[in-house]
């Protein structure tokens, strides 16, 4: 009796350890998983904070961070449609503009008091969103309110600078991206200048941001971007982003004129929120991009000698030297030095600048026997940069004509007769 007693002790003692040591095995992989679960939230926060450092330090990144109700805008319901207008007027004349992506038609009517005037400079701004559309809001700020107050102090300052400027919007409207489109259209616009305010789901990040499209006067829409990014930069001391190029943003893809969507900051950021909806910081902002604007319309103006010798890798540096200091080129050259140097000469004229000529040949030491054979020899020149260049020359350089011994006056006036300014200008100056 005593030993199944004491064998029942031992087998009830090895249950119990047995018991208990799994109890703390359980115990050790709870452990075990709470460590590992502890240890994933801190590299995703250490992650969080690396991202968010990489986005609020570096200049260029991958992904742009334009809201998304930017890129495709639903027509609002008080917006005529197809469906609905003629039940309004039937003898209202209408445009209907068709998106080939989502097949979306779009009614904008026809704009009055518009009317330019030949020699007159348009730019088209257009406050984005509007009415029942607040864009982004934060803290009680409305991005609509935001871009219709900065915009029109950017009109009141083109104006003082002699621009005729068309409002999308001066109050808060609804318009469809087919309204704003239509009215550059209708305006004929020489610029469209798009204002947003920025979000993002990271709250740190801020800066400026600015967008154009490559398939929409890729070169000049560009250069728009840069010298308004410039500016604004300058002016504000705001934290440079990047520019981007967007296919996706429907103004500034399919209005026919230069174009770019400006995102002045972040609402999504206290601080730059603050600063945004401040009427002072607003206005540094609206005299940085009329200062942009102005300068592309009125860039600086160098003129050049085109050497002989010249070499399309030098060519590359001085253009990229050109394009940082917002100067445009005159580039007096030789009809010979054009057939000599085609694919340079491309170059410069793909880059926006002009040229001047002054004679077919850099035979120098020729004599013309008379006007009319220079005039001859001057229209050969002139054929040959037009062809090549696909752009006709602009200015005629007197100089050369030296050639002939004196330009008289009614040397002068025959050549303004067959088509050619003259300015006056000496090689090597």
């Amino acid at each position: 009796m005593t030993n199944r007693k004491m064998c029942m002790a031992e087998v009830c003692a090895g249950y119990m350890e047995k018991c208990g040591n799994k109890r703390k095995d359980r115990l050790r992989l709870f452990q075990w998983i709470v460590s590992e679960l502890i240890l994933l939230l801190l590299l995703a926060a250490a992650g969080t904070v690396w991202f968010e450092y990489q986005m609020q330090h570096k200049e260029n990144y991958a992904v742009p961070s334009i809201p998304a109700n930017m890129l495709e805008q639903t027509v609002p319901v008080s917006v005529p449609s197809p469906s609905n207008m003629w039940s309004v007027n039937k003898n209202m004349r209408f445009i209907f503009y068709q998106n080939a992506e989502t097949e979306e038609g779009y009614y904008a009517g026809p704009i009055s008091g518009i009317v330019k005037k030949p020699g007159e400079i348009t730019v088209v701004l257009d406050p984005g969103h509007g009415g029942l559309d607040n864009g982004c809001a934060r803290g009680g700020v409305q991005e609509k309110d935001i871009n219709l107050s900065i915009s029109l102090k950017v009109q009141q300052q083109l104006q003082q600078m002699g621009y005729q400027v068309v409002m999308t919007r001066n109050t808060d409207e609804a318009l469809s991206l087919g309204e704003r489109i239509q009215t550059a259209e209708e305006a004929r616009g020489d610029i469209y200048v798009s204002i947003h305010q920025n979000s993002s789901d990271l709250y740190r990040v801020n800066g400026l941001e600015i967008y154009y499209s490559a398939q929409n006067a890729q070169a000049d829409s560009k250069r728009l971007a840069e010298l308004i990014h410039k500016d604004v930069l300058l002016d504000t001391g705001v934290k440079a982003r990047s520019i981007f190029e967007w296919e996706n943003i429907r103004v500034i893809r399919e209005v026919s004129m230069p174009s770019c969507l400006i995102e002045t900051g972040f609402l999504t950021n206290g601080a730059e929120r603050r600063k945004l909806a401040d009427p002072s910081y607003q206005q540094s902002l609206a005299n940085g991009i009329a200062k942009g604007i102005d300068q592309y319309f009125n860039p600086e103006v160098l003129y050049l000698t085109f050497r002989a010798d010249v070499t399309e890798k030098n060519t590359k540096s001085m253009l990229q030297q050109l394009k940082d200091q917002n100067i445009k080129a005159v580039f007096f050259i030789t009809g010979d030095t054009v057939t000599q140097n085609p694919e340079v000469v491309k170059q410069i004229a793909e880059a926006g600048h002009t040229f001047g000529i002054y004679e077919n040949s850099q035979k120098y030491q020729d004599i013309y026997p008379d006007i009319d054979h220079y005039l001859t020899d001057l229209k050969d020149a002139y054929e040959t940069m037009t062809r090549i260049s696909g752009t006709a020359p602009v200015l005629l350089s007197e100089a050369p004509a030296a050639k002939t011994g004196s330009i008289p006056a009614d040397t002068v006036q025959k050549l303004k007769e067959s088509g050619f300014p003259i300015y006056q200008w000496t090689p090597g100056f």
